[in-house]
């Protein structure tokens, strides 16, 4: 037409309305991905910043070489558009099947880890630091992702300032335990470690530095941020609000627990280090992340409210998804129940003699979902007609799920404890 797009450039902005449009062109022999619009993007780039999977892997298959093809007004590959769109999925799928360059730079000598970090895209962060992305790339300005994690962000990040600034310093850590250089100074000659705005988080940075430098880490080995294990199993690190090294931890895991829980004081937030549940949880992970793509584990951070009496043996043993139901009820079904905000979480706890209250904030690798029903002891099949594959987790609601029960504890990692009153 007069912008220069084809059909399926419009059929894939109209997206589920035109799902069968889009069927239909998929099946067409003379379907060419590589023609561009007047915005310099070709079909594959409108699906990748449209999160069109299907479509990406099908033009994949036709031409591999799509996944380098470079288009807008910077010279960006589709891995860059899927960094600053936050499409993870998709971005698996160029990384995997596509062998897209996790490097690649675009005008401004930016990768998609730049982008990924401007738009605090966590999960896709993840995924192109776990594909060898280089964490000390300078783009024209001479800014590594570690200084632009730093800077004014796209408009797909979060809109909240605190929610941002939350997940600023865990990017930071991120890129700092995969050892990034935070002494590289910039054209206007600032390094990362001078643009933070806490001394305490300028200290944490320095000491993930200093053990990443004086350890080799394997990819499935502890986080470098941990308490050293020296030998042992198991380690509860309490995370101190006046402690340089574990202020900014103390602050994540505070913000998002208040954030549904008003009246309520914390008495103390641990961290749980134990070396054989987290070797577990990252097996699964990277099993899940092969079934359905980098990136596609679904690792969510979420609150599991517990009795007193059962505080110590997760810290051991790991949240049970076969006692679920002993204090509330299991109206979704007979799994471990997490939900997203702590006030849901806090109808599962009990009060202690003494009058406090625990909670653990896991990550969870929730994956492909269903429904939740009373009395389901297992997640169903995805798909009816075949019994064998079942979904990872259920909900509440598919649509927009507050409560998740998982039914496998190699998918739960109980990272943080808080008690509260």
């Amino acid at each position: 037409d007069q912008d220069g797009d084809t059909p399926m450039h419009d059929a894939i902005r109209q997206g589920q309305e035109a799902r069968d449009i889009i069927k239909c062109l998929l099946e067409c022999e003379k379907l060419d991905g590589s023609i561009s619009n007047k915005d310099k993007l070709n079909v594959m780039h409108q699906a990748v910043i449209s999160g069109q999977q299907k479509v990406v892997e099908v033009l994949l298959d036709r031409s591999p070489g799509l996944a380098m093809s470079v288009g807008g007004t910077e010279n960006w590959t589709p891995l860059h558009m899927a960094a600053m769109n936050g499409r993870t999925a998709v971005a698996g799928v160029l990384v995997k099947k596509g062998k897209a360059n996790v490097n690649a730079v675009d005008k401004n000598n930016r990768t998609p880890l730049h982008y990924a970090v401007q738009s605090c895209e966590n999960t896709i962060i993840d995924l192109l630091l776990g594909r060898d992305a280089k964490p000390d790339i300078r783009d024209v300005d001479g800014n590594t992702p570690a200084h632009l994690a730093q800077m004014p962000k796209l408009p797909t990040a979060p809109k909240k300032k605190e929610d941002e600034e939350v997940l600023v310093q865990s990017i930071l850590c991120m890129l700092a335990e995969c050892g990034a250089d935070l002494n590289i100074k910039n054209k206007a000659g600032k390094t990362p470690l001078d643009l933070c705005n806490t001394p305490a988080l300028v200290q944490k940075l320095k000491g993930i530095s200093e053990r990443v430098r004086t350890q080799e880490r394997e990819k499935d080995d502890i986080p470098p941020h941990w308490t050293p294990m020296e030998g042992r199993e198991l380690v509860i690190q309490e995370l101190l609000a006046n402690d340089a090294l574990t202020v900014e931890e103390y602050n994540n895991v505070s913000h998002k627990f208040l954030r549904s829980m008003a009246n309520v004081e914390i008495v103390s937030i641990k961290r749980v280090q134990n070396r054989s549940l987290w070797d577990v949880y990252n097996v699964t992970k990277r099993t899940m992340e092969r079934k359905y793509g980098l990136g596609c584990a679904q690792e969510l951070s979420l609150f599991h409210g517990t009795p007193a009496k059962s505080v110590e043996p997760i810290q051991h043993q790991n949240i049970d998804p076969l006692l679920a139901g002993n204090n509330v009820g299991a109206i979704w079904g007979k799994g471990a129940y997490f939900a997203v905000d702590a006030k849901q979480s806090d109808n599962y706890a009990q009060a202690s003699d003494e009058g406090y209250r625990f909670m653990f904030m896991a990550r969870v690798l929730v994956g492909k979902y269903g429904q939740g029903e009373r009395g389901m002891q297992r997640p169903p099949p995805v798909n009816k007609d075949d019994q064998r594959n079942l979904f990872d987790a259920v909900v509440d609601s598919v649509d927009h799920p507050r409560i998740y029960v998982i039914f496998r504890n190699q998918q739960i990692y109980p990272e943080f404890l808080i008690q509260y009153q």
